[in-house]
């Protein structure tokens, strides 16, 4: 509760667990460690503790997905205490005062008293270098000065009536050339591991129509051939794998440490008095006796070195798909800056090289009638001040910039490293390549599935590296092509000279021996999907024909087609004139029509109008027409009535004729000039006789008078004739 309110540790405690315990350990001393485990623990806390949220507030950053939460499980020890107890302090020193803890066979120590038991200690064996020579003891304060009493302390009952028992024993060197102090380093050990992965690039990819961001087709229903396509691919920036490693270890000193003690004390000594008597007189004494200690410093160290060390660029993405050029396109990355980095092997530890003798302040002691001893002091602190810390440093890592782990020399432990930040996603421009073209040799085909990869390369300068990564992208949409074609075909109707009594309604009529139009339009409705719709479609035509079962000329006439053939219509041109030789046959007949796209196959199948199938490459149309001959040039050539006698014959009562004749009208059968003048035009009324004598002459009833007239078409048989 010193820390943080009442509130802020019952929100966040689960109430559904239970624990177990272990055995304990620690009787007998004033440690005891008692293991409780919870098991079968519900995070099913109020309100848990956002660890994250509060090591922020210290400064600390973590990368976007770390979560840690703490959730309290009480757990209630009841403790019972004992009765009086008290302790024993049992020390080992040789006979100048050097502690031997921690040499080989000593090692000091601490026992608990219980009330109203027995007690006997012995000495400990120590070594062979030293012989054990006795013992001093106090239960009132650490024993200083006074004798060494041979052999181990009486045995005794604790009875609380003290609550320290001081125990020292006392060794002599056999050779009393001791080894001179040691120092030692243990070999630097793994230990804490700090590891950073993150090797799934997240990538995505797409094959759509140019341009991106305002498509002009929606790939998924269908693109042309002659169309482009834009490949993308979006991923991470970099991928890393490394492992940090703590090494540790510890450096050990033996430093002796002596001080010089002034002993003083007045034994006082006997003299005859003036009146003759023994008498005590001070009689004062004085001595040095320097004091030295052995004590073993430990400095441990610790520091980071790399272990492996992995960083990996983008070398390039693919993407497979039947619509690209050959197949697959390859994505260079574009304005790419592969991730810097470097390091540096510095990674060690520097022992210091302290004394191996310290010299203490001096001190003084009295002792009353008796030489005194140097007290016990414990002059480890002497020892400490003495011995530096151990000089470490880091391996160095510096990644775009910023420092990873820190390569500056420090004292003991060096600095934590920290993490290589997590790649961001490349820009939308860096795996991007526009304008691939659909081939027009790619016949239609749907839903076209695509693959791609996506390859990592991994940088010089790695450490215990793998090798190159290779990824699979997944998810890339289908492409459909399709090449629509249209064919909304039309011939012209040659109304104004057809002399049918009847026309057909249902047919257009081609006259022989006069021009007529097909027209055949590049636009037209197609699919109702993006980019399709209502417009002209000539980009995708590779040929444009029209098929008459009748012989054709050009306008011209400079150009004969058979019947039977297919003629190509520049694919530009959506008018094309023919002429119908005056030797086709009359009669109903069809005209065919088909547009054929670019990427049609040799095995292409047909659909009317429009390819709204992609299975078809050809749109087809078909017009009915009718060829139709004509009745012209109608002319009265004589005229037996005799007033008319002298316009058509050479002479009165000739039969030779003048080679005059009347007409229908002044321009022949395709409204050209005929040559014919007034008033040689038909009817031959009141006013057309040549001899203004006869101006109102009329031709009189039951002469007769001869004609003739052309044709053009099958009028050649029994069943034509000339009714009146």
């Amino acid at each position: 509760m010193s820390q943080n309110p009442k509130n802020y540790y019952m929100r966040s405690t689960s109430g559904s667990y239970s624990f177990t315990t272990r055995v304990w350990t620690g009787k007998g001393t004033n440690i005891a460690n008692v293991p409780v485990y919870v098991t079968s623990g519900k995070l099913d806390a109020i309100v848990p503790v956002n660890r994250r949220e509060e090591e922020e507030k210290k400064g600390q950053t973590f990368s976007d997905l770390v979560q840690g939460w703490r959730y309290y499980f009480p757990t209630l020890f009841e403790i019972e205490l004992e009765p009086d107890e008290g302790n024993a302090i049992i020390k080992h020193y040789t006979t100048n005062g050097r502690s031997l803890n921690g040499e080989a066979g000593f090692q000091d120590r601490e026992e608990k008293l219980e009330m109203d038991s027995n007690y006997a200690f012995t000495h400990t064996p120590g070594n062979s270098t030293y012989t054990y020579k006795g013992h001093k003891k106090s239960t009132v304060s650490a024993p200083s000065g006074g004798t060494i009493t041979p052999g181990d302390p009486y045995a005794f009952k604790y009875d609380g009536s003290f609550p320290t028992y001081y125990l020292f024993f006392y060794y002599e060197a056999n050779d009393p050339d001791i080894p001179p102090p040691e120092s030692s380093c243990t070999t630097p050990a793994p230990g804490q591991k700090r590891e950073g992965r993150y090797m799934d690039p997240v990538v995505t990819g797409e094959v759509k129509a140019d341009a991106r961001g305002n498509e002009s087709f929606d790939v998924l229903q269908g693109i042309p051939t002659s169309e482009t396509l834009y490949g993308n691919v979006l991923a991470r920036e970099y991928l890393y794998q490394n492992t940090f490693v703590n090494m540790t270890g510890t450096c050990t000193f033996e430093i002796e440490v002596e001080k010089t003690w002034t002993l003083t004390w007045d034994p006082k000594k006997t003299v005859k008095g003036p009146d003759g008597k023994d008498r005590e007189e001070s009689d004062p004494q004085t001595d040095e006796e320097t004091v030295t200690e052995r004590y073993t410093i430990e400095r441990p160290y610790s520091y980071w070195v790399i272990e492996q060390l992995e960083i990996y660029k983008i070398d390039e993405a693919q993407l497979i798909n039947y619509a690209l050029p050959g197949g697959q396109i390859t994505l260079q990355p574009e304005n790419y800056i592969s991730p810097s980095y470097s390091t540096s092997p510095s990674g060690k530890y520097t022992a210091p090289n302290p004394p191996t003798l310290v010299t203490a302040p001096s001190g003084s002691r009295s002792g009353g009638k008796e030489r005194p001893a140097p007290p016990i002091e414990n002059l480890q602190s002497f020892a400490e001040e003495a011995v530096d810390p151990v000089k470490v440093t880091n391996d160095g890592l510096a990644f775009k910039g910023t420092t990873i782990m820190n390569n500056v020399p420090a004292d003991a432990s060096a600095p934590v490293p920290g993490y290589i930040p997590e790649p961001p996603r490349i820009g939308n421009n860096v795996l991007y390549r526009p304008n691939q073209m659909i081939s027009s040799d790619k016949v239609n085909r749907a839903n076209t599935t695509s693959a791609g990869s996506i390859f990592y390369g991994l940088l010089p300068g790695n450490i215990n590296g793998g090798e190159d990564k290779t990824f699979p992208i997944y998810g890339i949409n289908t492409v459909t092509v399709h090449t629509p074609v249209v064919n909304y075909a039309s011939v012209t109707d040659d109304q104004a000279h057809n002399q049918k009594t009847y026309p057909n309604p249902n047919r257009a009529a081609f006259i022989l021996d006069r021009p007529f139009t097909i027209r055949m339009s590049n636009s037209g409705a197609h699919r109702s999907i993006p980019g399709y719709g209502n417009r002209d479609y000539a980009k995708y035509v590779r040929t444009k024909q029209v098929y008459f079962p009748f012989d054709v000329y050009n306008r011209d006439r400079t150009v004969f087609y058979p019947k039977n053939q297919w003629i190509t219509v520049p694919v530009p041109q959506t008018e094309m004139d023919f002429f119908l030789p005056v030797w086709v046959d009359e009669g109903d007949y069809f005209v065919y029509f088909r547009t054929i796209a670019e990427n049609a196959p040799t095995d292409y199948t047909t659909q009317p109008q429009a390819n709204l199938d992609l299975v078809h490459h050809v749109a087809t149309d078909i017009e009915p027409v009718e060829v139709i001959g004509r009745v012209y040039d109608f002319r009265i050539t004589d005229i037996a009535d005799y007033h008319w006698e002298s316009v058509f014959r050479t002479s009165p009562g000739s039969a030779n004729s003048k080679g005059t004749s009347y007409w229908t009208g002044l321009r022949d059968i395709d409204a050209g000039p005929r040559g014919n003048v007034l008033p040689y035009t038909l009817p031959i009324a009141p006013g057309k006789h040549p001899n203004p004598g006869f101006k109102n002459v009329a031709v009189k009833t039951g002469y007769h008078f001869k004609f003739d007239l052309k044709t053009k078409g099958n009028m050649c048989a029994t069943c034509f004739a000339i009714t009146g």
